[in-house]
């Protein structure tokens, strides 16, 4: 994963599939919708085998609204980031 703080952080609009951090390279975390539709940060560094919206696994309780969650994490900041997610699934070719 290649991260580039973003140094602009006034200006800066979330959303989902945004990456965030608090400027520590382990918290770093990506903006999702649950199965309820409220918005969370997950985790995206401790649980590199696997991804999940358990609790345990995110860096704060769901929100109904994008600012929500950003008020809530008030130090995090969205950064530039390239994710690259590998699998060792191969597809079976028809």
């Amino acid at each position: 994963m290649k991260i580039k703080i973003n140094p602009d952080k006034k200006a800066e609009e979330w959303h989902v599939g945004d990456v965030i951090s608090d400027g520590q390279y382990s918290h770093i975390a990506v903006i999702v919708q649950d199965a309820n539709c409220n918005f969370v940060a997950m985790d995206i560094v401790s649980s590199l085998d696997s991804f999940s919206l358990e609790k345990s696994s995110t860096w704060c309780d769901p929100f109904t609204t994008i600012e929500d969650l950003k008020d809530n994490l008030s130090v995090w900041h969205k950064v530039d980031a390239t994710l690259i997610i590998n699998s060792d699934i191969k597809q079976d070719e028809d």
